[in-house]
């Protein structure tokens, strides 16, 4: 099997679309090459006392690592 490195790597400018509502699995974002026009913007809040769930160990500021 041939390897290839991150030297034969080439970098590539996405943009983010959507009409507003990429902020869950079903909504509408995408990722493209072309940049955006007229869109909407979406909106993430982020509130420290309620953050978004995760599956196993808290990531962070619930209890101290032992």
């Amino acid at each position: 099997m041939r390897m290839i490195g991150l030297c034969h790597a080439r970098g590539r400018l996405d943009f983010l679309h959507s009409a507003g509502k990429a902020n869950s699995l079903g909504g509408d974002g995408s990722l493209s090459a072309a940049a955006p026009r007229s869109e909407p913007s979406d909106r993430y809040v982020y509130d420290p006392a309620n953050p978004a769930p995760t599956v196993g160990w808290p990531l962070c500021c619930d209890a101290p690592f032992t």
